[in-house]
């Protein structure tokens, strides 16, 4: 059996690996764009993590909600938390169905693997321009048997992204 000759080079870097630099480097320097409205009209999944217990909401006018903790209650809350109060949510703007739009988000826990989207049909404002983030004041409308929780909004605010779009969190009062 020949024995294996070699010939003193312990390791071998083909000349072709620094053409992986300048994507790499693309990347660092230019984030690509936030996840938007074509991910939401794109998901098609509409599955609300079930819930069992909600505490009260607060005795204010206006109670501001996550988009997740709204579409939460509006599914699976059958002691009617939600029931003829008036609540501001923040996300942006995505085209809906039959003259609605959605106020969406798209929720990122760990990694772009976990995203998962949030929305909820608006009625009663005219649709921003797409992808243009907002807070939305308005009372929760009942469709029972539909996906996607929806709300007759009274008032819409246009607002800067904020610094991490991906938490579902309460923006400041505008």
């Amino acid at each position: 059996m020949a024995a294996a000759v070699r010939s003193g080079k312990e390791h071998h870097h083909p000349r072709s690996a620094w053409l992986l630099t300048p994507p790499a480097a693309i990347l660092l320097l230019f984030a690509p764009p936030a996840l938007g409205s074509y991910t939401v009209a794109h998901d098609g999944s509409g599955t609300i993590a079930r819930r069992l217990h909600f505490s009260p909401l607060p005795d204010r006018t206006v109670v501001d909600l996550t988009l997740s903790d709204f579409t939460s209650r509006a599914t699976w809350d059958e002691t009617g938390t939600l029931a003829g109060r008036t609540v501001r949510l923040t996300g942006f703007a995505a085209p809906g169905t039959n003259g609605s739009w959605q106020l969406s988000r798209v929720v990122i826990s760990c990694c772009a693997a976990d995203a998962r989207v949030v929305k909820v049909e608006v009625h009663g404002i005219p649709a921003p321009t797409a992808d243009t983030w907002v807070t939305v004041t308005g009372i929760w409308r009942p469709s029972p048997g539909r996906p996607v929780p929806a709300l007759d909004a009274t008032a819409l605010t246009a607002i800067p992204a904020p610094r991490n779009p991906y938490r579902d969190t309460i923006s400041p009062t505008p």
